[in-house]
C-alpha cells in the first residue's frame, strides 16, 4: 500500500511538473537554474506550497539519495526542548496548499549560534541553506539539514 501512495504522488508530481502550476514552472525552472550556479543541489524554496509539502516527503524517504546535497528551503521556524537529552531541537516547518498537512525539516546552525539569542521568534518566516545530514540517537537515525545560511524572510 506505501508504494502505491508513493507511485501515486509521484504520478501527481510529474503531473504538476509538466503541465507548468499555471505558468509558475518557467520562474520555477529559471530560479532552480540560478541556484545550480549558487552551488545548490535541490532548491525547494522556489517551489509551490504542494510542491514543495510533496518534495520534502521524498527527500525523506529516500534520504540515501540526498545525504550530502546543498538544499535550500523556506517555511516557518519552531523550536522544541527534549528533556531526556537536555537539548534544543529546531525545525523549519512547512505545510501543504492547504495547510491542512504540515512537515518539520530539522536543521542544525553550523557555529557558534546560542539559543535563544541568534535564533528567530517560533513561527517567524525563514529561508535555510544547508547539506542533507543525519545523525545517531537513542539507536535512531535522524535526518536534517547542516544550515551555513539562516535568513529571515
Amino acid at each position: 500500500m506505501k508504494n502505491f501512495i508513493y507511485v501515486l504522488l509521484m504520478i501527481c508530481i510529474a503531473g504538476l511538473v509538466f503541465t507548468g502550476c499555471s505558468g509558475a514552472g518557467n520562474n520555477e525552472n529559471r530560479a532552480a537554474a540560478a541556484g545550480a550556479a549558487e552551488g545548490i543541489d535541490l532548491d525547494i524554496s522556489v517551489m509551490s506550497d504542494t510542491l514543495a509539502f510533496a518534495q520534502v516527503s521524498v527527500l525523506f524517504d529516500n534520504p540515501d539519495e540526498y545525504f550530502g546535497k546543498t538544499i535550500k528551503i523556506s517555511g516557518l521556524y519552531n523550536s522544541s526542548h527534549y528533556e531526556e537529552t537536555e537539548q534544543y531541537y529546531h525545525y523549519l516547518v512547512i505545510s501543504d496548499a492547504s495547510i491542512c498537512c504540515k512537515q518539520a525539516v530539522e536543521f542544525k546552525w553550523a557555529g557558534e549560534s546560542p539559543y535563544p539569542d541568534d535564533y528567530p521568534g517560533e513561527d517567524t518566516k525563514i529561508l535555510i541553506t544547508g547539506k542533507f545530514s543525519s545523525y545517531d540517537e537513542d539507536g535512531f537515525m535522524y535526518c536534517y539539514l547542516a544550515v551555513s545560511d539562516l535568513t529571515i524572510i
